[in-house]
């Protein structure tokens, strides 16, 4: 008992002596209910020696940034969900299916996360990032935002750090046996491993490490977050990128991007294609380019209750200026009928085929619309958004591929009606097959086998002819039909 009164006393000593906690911290403890005590429990730990100062800021880092991090999972068992996955494209009563798995729930971090699951979480995060031969280029900030994080999506939580660090300790011995390879080297090592994933058309749910790993197909989502968990856990720093909608189709994309000893962000394909190989986000037409983030970006606040849905994720970063053909900044002349001031919010509208798209805010200037860092071959609206309405305050543009802008500007008091009839084919898939190739060869093995033709470009037709430069593999009457995008 004496052992235990001197404890207590300690504690009390603590407790009454220990620095408030800076305000934003403050107001997430105040907002975590019941589990503030788990929360102060983690601060608490890294601050009793002066070594753990930087796993305190790491701990600071996480918490200051959990609100609105959360678990969405079925009620089901996840063996449930995905018999319940591998079954949809051959049920018609897709909704029942859904019923089936029971209700949707949503688990908010900071009212139910642990002391125990933070603190093992920061430790292994910072053991790999000191142990792995590069981790001495990675800055403390890089590692706070693409090795830190706990989780990646909404996905149910998991010692997801451990079982990597487990199924890949082969990998861990080679870098150790190679201090000379370097991050983008053990990235490319690193996702030639992962399963290769079937592609789907039908929304996944949430999937942590285990899930993904035990069910290998889903879309650029699913790829993307798979090598976010094994390259993060390996301490190597992996994000995730997106554009927001295709400028000809209805969805956007994502994929990943690994940052190099000098800072620099290398785009690639989770599960796909490596860093510095041509991948669908950097060959095709986009308007911009953001970067998932665990800390809330910054925000100036004006116009947040009327925000556009497409802008309203406070954890994303315009990284639009690191891509290729994303990095024009235009003036667009405002519409002569539209009142304005300096204080008016501006938008920036793509025009797709099937649906159009808010992709970037911009700012009036001397009496022009300005917008930073956007794409190529993709038409744009500058506008004004309120109540859910679109009104045009800009001519619409476009920037060619050689870079010129063109501006469509027009008398609005003259107005005639066109009816345009045919806007071209469907071509929701055949971007796939650009960088497809035709090879022939003379062996049945394909051991003498021949590059006939690349397909650079978007098809336009249903039918296209080309001719074939070098016949020596290949007979002179051939033909082929494609019959199938993939």
């Amino acid at each position: 008992m004496k052992y235990l009164y001197y404890f207590n006393i300690f504690f009390l000593f603590l407790s009454c002596n220990r620095t408030p906690y800076p305000a934003d911290i403050e107001a997430v403890l105040d907002s975590a209910g019941k589990n503030r005590k788990q929360l102060e429990l983690v601060l608490e730990h890294y601050s009793q020696q002066e070594k753990d100062s930087l796993k305190l800021q790491a701990a600071e880092y996480l918490i200051r940034y959990m609100p609105g991090k959360c678990t969405e999972t079925y009620e089901a068992r996840w063996e449930d969900i995905a018999s319940a996955l591998y079954r949809w494209d051959n049920v018609k009563n897709k909704e029942r299916l859904m019923q089936e798995l029971g209700e949707k729930k949503v688990y908010e971090d900071i009212h139910c996360i642990t002391a125990q699951y933070l603190i093992n979480n920061i430790e292994l995060a910072f053991w790999v990032w000191q142990e792995q031969p590069w981790g001495k280029h990675i800055p403390f900030d890089t590692f706070c935002e693409e090795i830190l994080p706990y989780r990646v999506g909404k996905e149910p939580l998991e010692d997801w750090r451990g079982k990597v660090l487990a199924a890949f300790d082969d990998q861990l011995a080679y870098f150790k046996e190679h201090p000379e390879i370097s991050v983008v080297e053990a990235c490319c090592r690193i996702n030639r491993l992962l399963p290769t994933f079937a592609w789907v058309s039908y929304p996944m749910p949430a999937m942590n490490y285990s899930m993904l790993m035990s069910t290998p197909r889903g879309t650029c989502d699913e790829m993307g977050a798979l090598a976010v968990f094994v390259m993060r856990a390996l301490g190597i720093p992996v994000s995730q990128d997106f554009t927001l909608q295709w400028p000809n189709r209805i969805v956007g994309h994502s994929w990943n991007s690994v940052c190099d000893s000098t800072g620099r962000h290398i785009s690639f394909m989770g599960t796909e294609t490596n860093p510095g190989e041509t991948h669908l986000g950097t060959r095709l037409a986009k308007s911009k380019v953001y970067r998932t983030m665990y800390a809330k970006q910054q925000t100036d606040g004006k116009d947040k209750a009327n925000l556009p849905d497409e802008l309203a994720n406070p954890y994303m970063k315009d990284v639009s200026n690191e891509y290729a053909n994303c990095t024009y900044c235009v003036d667009i002349p405002k519409l002569p009928a539209v009142q304005t001031d300096a204080a008016h919010t501006v938008y920036l509208l793509s025009f797709g085929k099937e649906a159009s798209c808010i992709v970037d805010k911009g700012e009036l200037i001397a009496g022009k619309i300005r917008f930073t860092h956007i794409g190529n071959r993709v038409t744009y609206l500058p506008v004004s958004f309120s109540d859910g309405h679109y009104t045009a305050i800009g001519y619409p543009f476009r920037i060619d591929e050689s870079g010129i802008l063109h501006i469509f500007s027009t008398d609005p008091t003259n107005r005639e009606i066109a009816i345009v009839t045919d806007i071209g084919l469907d071509q929701s898939m055949l971007y796939r097959m650009q960088e497809g190739v035709f090879e022939g060869a003379n062996q049945a093995d394909f051991a003498d086998k021949k590059k006939l033709y690349t397909i650079k470009d978007m098809p336009k037709a249903d039918y296209q002819a080309i001719r074939v430069p070098d016949m020596t593999a290949a007979e002179s009457n051939s033909k082929c039909n494609i019959t199938k995008y993939f």
